[in-house]
């Protein structure tokens, strides 16, 4: 009947071990294993017998064998199951799944266990939840983008009414008193219209480029001169109407810049546009604009809501204003991101300093030299 036994322990497909429970768990060793415990470790059976559970078990895995067989041991449990994790003589892991039987005579105290390498399953189900995670986190963020995306148009749609409602009650108004002169104010309000119009669509064609990577600029010399000055006989009347205070300060004899005009034209007047915008009336914003180091340097700041923290990292993003006061201002909140990518087209960076309820300053810098090859067309 011994032989029987002998043989079926031997031959077992599952690692067998037999330990001596009457030693601490610190100084146990192996009464016994099967070659197929041995082979799953990569150790003779005379090194597993001479090393013992100690020199085999994972460190990390250590107190959750000495618990099961501290169980064992105060006959609490008589047969337990765990997890854990022995190194193999090559260094590697392995991982195990044991079932323990605990037995006491007067001449010995052992437990037995059968143990079963499970390494590839936890691999794979480690692999399994793995995706699962990223499929998660992959459907949530294409949720959060068909929401986004989704919000945009239903914004892009007011963005575009908007202007159109004001022309239409501008026709309407000509229909009804066909050759009379439209009033002062109707005809304002239909410029004013017309420019937001163009300005909207200017900047969904400029997004769908910079998204295939067909933004090109066409640089040029410019006088700094002349290009400051039609941006403060462009922006100042719209300031004053408003109340704000706008003022400048540009260095005298600035040196000609190799720029896209109508690109630095667009940086400069929505900058500006968005001064005005979030301080309010009574405002105060200023432009200045001097030389730094090789570059030319373009600072413009306000005394308004100022920019929370929590979002100064993302304010260069596309479609970030939506998430934030898309209710309380207009625009498509695109500019930052057009100006931006401008600007880096250019060569230069640009950078903002905000405090919460007290205002902002966006600088940017524009290199005194010709633009990468690469960007003009």
């Amino acid at each position: 009947m011994f032989n029987k036994y002998k043989r079926f322990f031997d031959n077992a497909y599952d690692g067998f071990a037999i330990l001596d429970l009457s030693l601490p768990f610190e100084v146990t060793r192996h009464l016994d294993v099967n070659q197929q415990f041995c082979d799953m470790l990569g150790y003779t059976k005379r090194e597993v017998l001479d090393l013992g559970p100690i020199g085999l078990i994972h460190p990390n895995s250590r107190e959750t064998v000495r618990m099961h067989l501290q169980g064992h041991y105060n006959k609490t449990q008589s047969q337990s199951f765990m997890k854990s994790t022995f190194i193999r003589k090559d260094g590697t892991e392995i991982s195990l799944e044991s079932k323990l039987f605990s037995e006491k005579t007067k001449s010995y105290h052992i437990v037995f266990g059968v143990h079963r390498d499970v390494t590839k399953k936890y691999y794979m189900e480690k692999t399994i939840k793995e995706q699962l995670a990223k499929e998660a986190a992959l459907r949530k963020e294409l949720e959060a983008q068909a929401t986004e995306k989704s919000n945009y148009i239903r914004l892009i749609v007011h963005e575009l009414k908007t202007p159109i409602t004001a022309l239409l009650a501008a026709v309407e108004l000509s229909k009804q008193n066909p050759g009379c002169e439209l009033p002062e104010l109707s005809l304002d309000n239909i410029y004013d219209s017309v420019i937001a119009l163009d300005k909207r669509v200017d900047d969904l064609s400029n997004l769908a480029k910079s998204q295939m990577n067909l933004l090109k600029i066409r640089p040029v010399m410019l006088n700094l001169a002349d290009l400051t000055n039609q941006i403060v006989n462009v922006n100042k009347p719209s300031f004053q109407r408003k109340g704000q205070i706008f003022n400048t300060d540009i260095q005298p004899d600035l040196p000609n810049i190799y720029a896209d005009k109508e690109c630095l034209f667009s940086i400069l007047m929505n900058l500006l546009s968005n001064a005005g915008k979030y301080c309010g009336k009574d405002g105060k914003i200023s432009l200045n604009i001097k030389q730094f180091g090789d570059d030319i340097l373009f600072e413009i700041a306000d005394n308004g809501i100022g920019i929370d923290p929590n979002n100064l990292e993302r304010i260069f993003d596309p479609y970030d204003r939506i998430k934030r006061i898309s209710k309380t201002y207009s625009g498509l909140g695109l500019g930052l991101f057009l100006s931006k990518t401008f600007i880096e087209l250019h060569g230069g960076k640009i950078w903002v300093d905000s405090v919460l309820g007290m205002g902002s300053k966006f600088s940017f810098t524009i290199p005194n030299r010709q633009p990468p090859q690469s960007v003009e067309e």
